[in-house]
């Protein structure tokens, strides 16, 4: 999968509750990443090991780098 925005790593899960349980985020932190479009960089791994777990093998920081610097330009163009 071609991941074009933050919101699609989100929907590996079920739900913000299954990504708690299955990644040990806490909810509240996980539903502040949502409202915000972005994930703090220290979960990044926590997030990349879980979702491996389910099967999900094209999740990397690279993903995670480049989905940073498109909001960062969309941002800017604004």
């Amino acid at each position: 999968m071609k991941y074009d925005t933050i919101n699609q790593i989100f929907e590996i899960w079920e739900s913000v509750p299954k990504m708690a349980k299955e990644t040990g985020i806490i909810q509240d932190t996980l539903y502040g990443m949502k409202r915000r479009n972005s994930i703090a960089h220290w979960h990044w791994e926590t997030i990349i090991q879980a979702a491996e777990k389910r099967g999900v093998t094209d999740l990397s920081k690279e993903v995670f780098s480049r989905l940073v610097l498109k909001e960062r330009a969309e941002r800017l163009a604004a």
